[in-house]
């Protein structure tokens, strides 16, 4: 059980990665973010990858980030979510 939780931690933190160099590539570059071209967009209410970007490293990054945390400290994120919803 241990190795398997390891194996999804690292496999979080990977994914984790490479969405976080995704997204800063899509804000430093919004136009072609690592060769990507804006034909791919076609059909979205996006002109350039910069909102994708930004919805990449800010949203999914948290979402990630946490559910490694809660892998790692096995705590749950309903948990986590209720603990920082309480007033103090």
């Amino acid at each position: 059980m241990k190795l398997l939780r390891l194996l999804l931690l690292l496999i979080h933190v990977f994914v984790g990665l490479g969405a976080l160099a995704g997204g800063y590539a899509c804000l430093v570059d919004p136009v072609t973010p690592l060769g990507a071209t804006t034909d791919m967009l076609q059909g979205s209410p996006f002109s350039t990858f910069l909102i994708p970007g930004i919805v990449l490293l800010d949203c999914l990054e948290l979402v990630i980030w946490s559910v490694s945390y809660s892998c790692q400290s096995r705590t749950s994120i309903l948990g986590m979510l209720l603990a920082c919803s309480e007033d103090p």
